[in-house]
């Protein structure tokens, strides 16, 4: 069973056609410089109207934990995505289950992993200044190695085009997507979004 994150929702009838269509978690961004940042307030409206039993999941970069933490019981997070530089003893900071982004680390130190003690999700490696959203694929080899030992979430450049190998290849607990179900950034289309999850529930079997 793999689990589907849509990522980068600035809009209720995005995240609702999400949530009908299956997806375990729901990603608002909020990161200024990122394209698809949505506003705290954007974010509350969306979530309070939306299922109890999804995950919501709020993206930061860098941020100051106390900074999260208010966002996360403003808005009603169930998870932080923490997409930086971020530490397991910042980790332990947040108020929040984290999903910890680690392609920025080095991927062969299993102690330091150990130590985030979370899930983690394995995005592309950034690229100047972007995080993430670079349009770059992950390097699915290491991920599988990865994925084998911590539940891991894939992103990077998956689409109906790829998602499928990536899954294959990989064996994630779950998958992040957000370019690739756009119409523009943060505008999702719904049948990109509607074919997603045919192929995922197909994949599921």
């Amino acid at each position: 069973m793999v689990n589907v994150k849509i990522c980068g929702l600035t809009r209720f009838e995005d995240a609702k056609l999400a949530a009908d269509l299956g997806a375990w978690g729901l990603g608002f961004i909020f990161v200024e410089s990122s394209p698809r940042v949505c506003s705290v307030e954007q974010a509350q409206r969306i979530c309070e109207q939306l299922p109890k039993d999804i995950e919501k999941v709020g993206v930061f970069l860098n941020e100051d934990a106390d900074k999260v933490n208010r966002i996360v019981d403003q808005v009603g997070l169930s998870i932080a995505q923490l997409h930086g530089l971020e530490t397991p003893e910042y980790c332990q900071q947040i108020d929040a289950p984290v999903l910890k982004a680690i392609q920025n680390f080095d991927l062969n130190d299993f102690e330091l992993l150990d130590r985030y003690g979370c899930r983690l999700l394995m995005d592309a490696p950034r690229v100047g200044d972007e995080w993430g959203g670079t349009g770059h694929e992950s390097d699915w080899q290491r991920a599988r190695t990865i994925a084998a030992r911590y539940p891991l979430f894939l992103a990077g450049n998956l689409g109906v085009h790829n998602v499928s190998q990536a899954i294959h290849a990989v064996h994630p607990l779950g998958v992040d997507l957000s370019s690739s179900v756009e119409v523009s950034p943060g505008i999702k289309n719904p049948e990109k979004l509607r074919a997603l999850f045919r192929l995922i529930e197909e994949l599921n079997g």
